[in-house]
């Protein structure tokens, strides 16, 4: 599908494609997307070095001690 043109200015800023936004537009899109990629990047990487992560093995010793524990006091 070709562009259309919504007025006679020479640049691109009024083109309009399928989407039906102009460049700008659809730029300043992209560029907030990319602040929120990045935002939740930077989140998942905080807690993946969150002290509250603990591995399946930790876990798992964690709650066989526990069970030890509660067959021992019985």
């Amino acid at each position: 599908m070709s562009d259309a043109v919504i007025c006679d200015c020479p640049c691109e800023c009024c083109q309009i494609g399928e989407s039906g936004k102009s460049t700008r537009q659809l730029e300043k899109t992209v560029a907030l997307l990319k602040k929120v990629v990045e935002r939740v990047q930077s989140e998942n990487e905080q807690l993946k070095k969150a002290p509250g992560v603990v591995s399946n093995e930790r876990l798992s010793g964690l709650q066989n001690e526990n069970d030890g524990l509660k067959v021992s006091q019985t």
